[in-house]
């Protein structure tokens, strides 16, 4: 049996998704973990800027302009 290009295109299916399942994994994990600290630390834990805080933040940065500031993984009290 031969090498095509199917096989190659299975090859390559099959890798992209292990990468995306490994990925999702790290993810989640991580998120257990920080949700974890978050409690143990009597604070309140977010995945995302619910606050909008990256527009505040990118006004501080050294670069004028700079693009696409994230913030992510945010603990807070109340």
């Amino acid at each position: 049996m031969s090498f095509n290009h199917f096989h190659l295109l299975g090859v390559a299916v099959v890798a992209v998704l292990s990468i995306w399942l490994l990925d999702r994994w790290a993810l989640r994990l991580r998120t257990v973990r920080l949700r974890g600290l978050a409690k143990e630390l009597k604070l309140r834990y977010s995945p995302d800027d619910r606050f909008n805080i990256a527009s505040r933040i990118s006004l501080c940065l050294p670069d004028p302009g700079a693009a696409d500031v994230q913030v992510r993984d945010l603990m807070y009290r109340t």
